[in-house]
């Protein structure tokens, strides 16, 4: 038997929580982990939802938008607008936690899982089950790189067969055109295929039938 800091004896159901759980670092100990004041989980009330969280990879980081800043100033004349977001960690699934139903999350990019749009949580339920669909970071990479280059050559492709009538020499003019003709439709190509893996291999989140990140 323990001591308690009076000096007496510790009986059966000290240390104990209202609900018979045993006492935690910060407060009585439930099923779910710490008990608040009135012997509820601390994600109980009006703005609190359990959530669990499921994934098709393993060690899928889930993230929530803690602030957002917007900055406004200008560049020259020109009225510009900037965001800065600051996001931290929930969970790594699979996971059952506690969260703020009114908040954004999303997928974190990371451990191989590419990551995905901010998404919210159905509010109608106090308990909600997500599912994560989760892309292949390394294609969703190379799906940018393909879109991104595509694009590129688009723009230097077209900027050649603009260019090409004004060469006086008609040979050059030739070789630019043909030279507009092969860039423009190499970035054709890459392009028609980076875009669909990208948008492919993003990862998505489901509540039920519902994707919570198509917007």
């Amino acid at each position: 038997m323990g001591r308690r800091p009076d000096g007496m004896g510790m009986g059966p159901m000290d240390g104990m929580g209202p609900m018979g759980g045993p006492m935690g670092p910060m407060g009585p100990m439930g099923p779910m982990g710490p008990m608040g004041p009135h012997g509820m989980p601390p994600w109980h009330g009006h703005h609190g939802a359990f959530v669990e969280i499921d994934s098709t990879r393993p060690d899928t980081v889930i993230e929530k938008r803690a602030s957002e800043t917007e900055s406004r100033g200008a560049w020259l004349i020109v009225p510009t607008r900037s965001t800065e977001e600051h996001w931290e960690p929930v969970c790594i699934t699979p996971c059952k936690v506690g969260v703020d139903r009114y908040a954004s999350y999303r997928v974190r990019s990371q451990n191989g899982v590419s990551g995905s749009p901010t998404f919210t949580l159905p509010q109608q339920d106090d308990h909600v089950a997500l599912r994560v669909d989760a892309g292949n970071a390394h294609l969703h990479h190379l799906g940018q790189i393909l879109a991104i280059t595509g694009t590129a050559a688009l723009v230097v492709g077209a900027s050649l067969l603009v260019a090409a009538p004004h060469v006086v020499d008609h040979d050059r003019e030739k070789n630019t055109r043909l030279a507009g003709f092969i860039t423009g439709g190499a970035g054709l190509v890459l392009f028609t295929f980076g875009m669909p893996l990208t948008a492919m291999t993003t990862s998505r989140v489901y509540a039920g039938d519902r994707n919570l990140t198509c917007h």
